[in-house]
């Protein structure tokens, strides 16, 4: 039975953005508290700026917030109400920051036309994309395409990585309920409330847990 001293607990751990329990929380000069990744989420959506929900007129740059202060209290509080609730409510959300490597791979390795199936192919003209060897056939077919030189997809690295469902926005984060790479606008809409990390951040391993166990 929850009462109302858990609730009250439960209200203070949750992050006013995301929801769920403060994960890497980050102190603002305005004394708030939020996930390091909720607030680069909202300046990256903001003209690189996070206005903070709770504080009328407080504002700070995108390039700062990695240099905020880690909210150690908060953070131990965290783990203290899991350890008391026989800690799966916090097993829950430290899990979710596990990275199926595997499937990463998987889903950098599609061709970018489909995303049905292992890219084979690139091209010198047509940057940021990879073929599987339908896509590259369909796509290459007008005459005005087949002066495009074919490449093997291991000798071109992508820049950037188109969304299938908002092709005009690119893949920028890590779903990790859905183990896949999603843009602003699927976080937004088919991948509400989901947990998710920015890709940026899973490439370069800052503060993710891998989970290898599947290679």
């Amino acid at each position: 039975m929850t009462t109302n001293k858990s609730v009250k607990v439960e209200h203070l751990i949750t992050c006013p953005i995301c929801h769920e329990p403060f994960k890497d929380p980050r102190i603002l000069p305005c004394s708030h508290t939020y996930c390091r990744e909720c607030i680069k989420h909202i300046a990256s959506t903001n003209t690189d700026q996070f206005e903070c929900p709770l504080r009328d007129g407080f504002v700070i740059l995108k390039k700062d917030i990695n240099s905020l202060p880690f909210n150690q209290e908060m953070r131990d509080l965290v783990e203290l109400y899991g350890k008391q609730n026989n800690l799966t409510y916090y097993e829950k959300q430290s899990c979710s920051i596990h990275i199926n490597l595997s499937a990463l791979i998987q889903e950098l390795n599609r061709c970018t036309n489909c995303r049905l199936v292992k890219a084979q192919y690139a091209c010198d003209k047509c940057e940021n994309e990879k073929f599987c060897s339908t896509c590259y056939e369909t796509v290459h077919a007008p005459p005005v395409m087949q002066k495009h030189q074919r490449l093997s997809s291991d000798n071109k690295a992508l820049e950037t990585i188109p969304c299938v469902t908002h092709p005009k926005k690119q893949l920028e984060y890590w779903c990790l309920m859905c183990s896949k790479l999603i843009c602003v606008d699927c976080l937004l809409f088919q991948h509400k409330n989901h947990s998710y990390v920015l890709f940026d951040d899973v490439m370069q391993g800052f503060k993710i847990k891998v989970s290898i166990s599947s290679i």
